[in-house]
């Protein structure tokens, strides 16, 4: 199973390195395969430079794709992570 859903960081602090290491750290209990997708590629969540990368500022949209078994829990519980505001589609 594949789902997409965009999402825009609603923290006024942004997605700090904090938040990107607990995005980590969450995609890894999964044995699915859970992607961010920004400017048209796609980046690895269970990876530590994705991590990283992913500090971002208050109001950056982005998608984030999750494929394989577990896929519809993965997305309704990233939807509740904190500095996110689910506005999307699946």
């Amino acid at each position: 199973m594949n789902l997409s859903k965009k999402f825009k960081l609603s923290n006024p602090k942004g997605l700090g390195i904090k938040d990107c290491f607990q995005l980590r750290k969450f995609a890894q209990r999964f044995n699915c395969r859970i992607a961010v997708n920004i400017d048209d590629k796609s980046y690895n969540l269970k990876r530590l430079l994705t991590a990283i990368f992913l500090a971002m500022a208050e109001g950056v949209e982005l998608e984030i794709t999750v494929r394989g078994k577990g896929a519809e829990k993965v997305m309704a519980q990233l939807g509740s992570f904190p500095p996110f505001n689910a506005e999307g589609t699946k």
